[in-house]
């Protein structure tokens, strides 16, 4: 934009297709580009920095734009959730496989659903694939609710497979979360932040996002609590535990850095802007290299939080208040690898059975 003369107001999918096209040739970028490059206007659109395209009516634009105000207002999904929804939602509707570009939904069939996802399964890991066919099935529902098809497809997205079917990876012991926490440097600005990140995750079992959500008004210091936004808009208050305040203070008071965001946790080079979530599990990875331990990221903290409480004895219903889970399915994949607690419950193998 800078070598064109351009300003923002000339900023459009078009530029940004043709900027891809023009380097993809000269460098190397990675498979995730196309998409952040959406992700960017889309944002710059909506705080109004880059004008929005016209809308004509009965378009693929415009119902994506509907679905979208359905996530938020019916649904209540997190806006990370939703941007994600309507990624999968462009996929969908502009497949070519389908020839239709979108527009004729009324004809869909459980053999396009099916098509379209054994289309992504090579391009895409497990864990990908999982939410591709999550955010599918919600845009299936929001077609039924709305009347655009006179049955849910949500159904015939074939099932992938489920993280509950398979076994917990191998957590973390308590020496190792011990050594990450000794490979911070706390004569350091950066290194006061990235225990008290650690320490909020170790402890208190936080999703990645849930750390980097917290607020100075979060911390309840008379009370004894803090408060964590979760998944789904939620919000429940923990107790804080020693250490976790003291790390948490000794940041505020010697790293962190004095600016009007109000966020808890902020980078150390400005701008002093929140932390995101992938930066939050970047935070782990660096201390699993300066620890010479294998890389893993801020959701094994989370685990590892989870089997510490389970081998101190701690009912599974104590660790699902604490990871605030929403079903008690979800905690229950923490019992599958504990096997001595298993095989006391194990029926004996039948007497003279060869």
């Amino acid at each position: 934009m800078a070598e064109g003369g351009l300003t923002s107001v000339d900023l459009d999918a078009a530029r940004v297709d043709g900027f891809l096209t023009q380097w993809r040739d000269r460098r190397q970028l990675s498979l995730s580009a196309p998409r952040g490059f959406t992700l960017a206007l889309d944002y710059l659109q909506r705080v109004g920095a880059t004008p929005r395209p016209p809308v004509p009516a009965g378009s693929v634009p415009e119902l994506q734009m509907e679905f979208t105000s359905f996530l938020r207002e019916a649904r209540g999904l997190a806006e990370g959730t939703v941007r994600w929804y309507r990624y999968v939602a462009e996929l969908f509707l502009a497949d070519p496989g389908r020839g239709c570009q979108g527009l004729d939904v009324r004809g869909l069939s459980g053999a396009d659903v099916n098509a379209f996802v054994l289309a992504q399964r090579d391009r895409r890991g497990t864990g990908s694939l999982n939410n591709l066919v999550t955010a599918l099935r919600a845009l299936l529902d929001f077609f039924y609710v709305r009347g655009y098809t006179p049955v849910s497809l949500a159904a015939t997205a074939p099932a992938t497979m489920g993280w509950r079917t398979q076994r917990v990876a191998s957590d973390l012991t308590a020496a190792q979360v011990a050594q990450l926490l000794t490979a911070c440097d706390r004569d350091t600005s950066s290194g006061r932040r990235d225990f008290a990140i650690l320490t909020v995750l170790a402890r208190l079992g936080l999703r990645a996002g849930e750390a980097a959500g917290l607020c100075l008004a979060d911390v309840d210091w008379p009370a004894g609590l803090i408060t964590v936004h979760g998944k789904g808009h939620r919000c429940d208050q923990l107790p804080l535990p020693v250490d976790v305040g003291q790390a948490i203070a000794d940041y505020c008071q010697r790293g962190r850095p004095r600016v009007a965001c109000r966020s808890l946790f902020l980078h150390t080079r400005a701008p002093h802007g929140t932390l995101s979530p992938s930066a939050i599990s970047y935070v782990v990875v660096r201390a699993c290299q300066r620890a010479d331990l294998p890389p893993v990221h801020a959701h094994r903290l989370r685990h590892a939080a989870a089997t510490a409480m389970r081998r101190e004895g701690a009912p599974l219903i104590e660790i699902s208040q604490v990871l605030r889970h929403a079903h008690a399915a979800t905690t229950l994949g923490y019992a599958r690898d504990d096997l001595d607690a298993l095989a006391t419950i194990a029926r004996p193998w039948p007497a003279g059975a060869s």
